[in-house]
């Protein structure tokens, strides 16, 4: 069984689903692809806060997603 959660606005990432998996955290493989979107998250919402702002580290996001899924070290 599949099921699809849609967000199209940054907020309900941050109130429902960050907020969901740091109260119910995963218990395989995944919780490490959700450490590394989660630090992203984090990231992003930095820039959205301070527009043009030097904190915001795009090569920082790029390295977190290339790890994520099929691009995750197994040995790690």
């Amino acid at each position: 069984m599949r099921c699809d959660f849609i967000i199209q606005k940054f907020e309900p990432i941050i109130n429902n689903v960050i907020t969901h998996f740091d109260n119910y955290p995963l218990e395989n493989v995944k919780q490490l692809d959700y450490n590394d979107f989660r630090e992203a998250v984090i990231e992003y919402k930095k820039y959205f806060k301070k527009r043009n702002s030097s904190s915001f580290d795009i090569n920082k996001i790029k390295i977190l997603k290339a790890g994520i899924n099929t691009g995750r070290d197994p040995l790690k």
